[in-house]
């Protein structure tokens, strides 16, 4: 369940949201960082453990608005206090084994006054993750959006996962476009951690896997707009498997092969 708190900005000015997006908020602009941090300190109380990323959003201005100073927003990355008791964790698992990120997002509406948004953990996720936030313009729109990357920090069989969320000025609830695992499977059946990049296919902006040559493609549907996986591009995309040869007839030698040099010889016969 989403839940939301809110705050008037009308106070309150920007001095620094630390690090990790690509372009930095105007200094006159309400610092969402610090105002969204302080909302989710107030409303988990002891059940806040500490906030372990603060990654500025930075805006566009609204049309006809550029002589203002863009709006900005926050996401925060925190980690809970744990739920569970010494006694409760499985056989072999410490309190401090894996990382329990959660994330929370901090928006300005259309009034200015800040909205904290508890984003609940993602479909593919198995657990307990660590999370990184950027902001990128995924989409090609020239708004950037938040990128998050999961990982559990497993060696063997590794979870990586990716989540893209767009939001706006204005708005106070960012938009989930894209969520799935980061995983392909290849010719031979083996599931690997890609690397990703986003580019354009068939003129549509893609999220594209790569998994040492084998691929995975979403393309971004301007309808629903989403990133949803596209079937066709991927296979054009992927090496085409190698054809079988067709099995030999009995009694005939193989394509390439030589007859035997005891082969019966046919009869054969002339017309007159």
């Amino acid at each position: 369940m989403v839940r939301t708190l809110r705050r008037g900005l009308a106070a309150v000015l920007l001095t620094g949201c630390g690090g990790g997006a690509d372009v930095a908020p105007q200094s006159t602009t309400p610092d969402a960082c610090k105002v969204g941090e302080a909302q989710l300190a107030r409303q988990l109380g002891p059940e806040l453990k500490k906030v372990v990323l603060r990654t500025p959003l930075p805006m566009k201005p609204p049309p006809g608005e550029d002589a203002k100073p863009a709006p900005s927003g926050c996401a925060l990355v925190y980690e809970p206090v744990g739920e569970e008791m010494p006694s409760e964790l499985p056989a072999g698992e410490t309190m401090e084994a894996g990382a329990d990120h959660q994330l929370a997002i901090a928006l300005a509406d259309s009034a200015g006054s800040v909205v904290l948004t508890m984003i609940d953990p993602s479909k593919p996720s198995p657990g307990r993750v660590r999370l990184v936030a950027s902001a990128r313009d995924v989409d090609a729109d020239g708004q950037a959006e938040l990128v998050i990357e999961e990982s559990d920090g497993e060696v063997e069989t590794p979870y990586r996962g990716l989540r893209v969320f767009a939001y706006a000025p204005g708005v106070e609830r960012a938009r989930e476009l894209f969520a799935q695992a980061l995983k392909v499977t290849t010719a031979e059946g083996l599931t690997i951690v890609p690397t990703w990049k986003t580019g354009a296919i068939d003129g549509k902006r893609a999220i594209i896997y790569d998994g040492a040559g084998t691929y995975a493609i979403y393309t971004f549907d301007p309808g629903t707009r989403t990133f949803t996986f596209d079937e066709a591009a991927t296979a054009a995309k992927n090496p085409k498997p190698a054809a079988e040869p067709a099995p030999p007839i009995e009694g005939q030698p193989a394509p390439g092969e030589a007859p035997p040099a005891d082969a019966e010889k046919k009869p054969t016969f002339e017309l007159p």
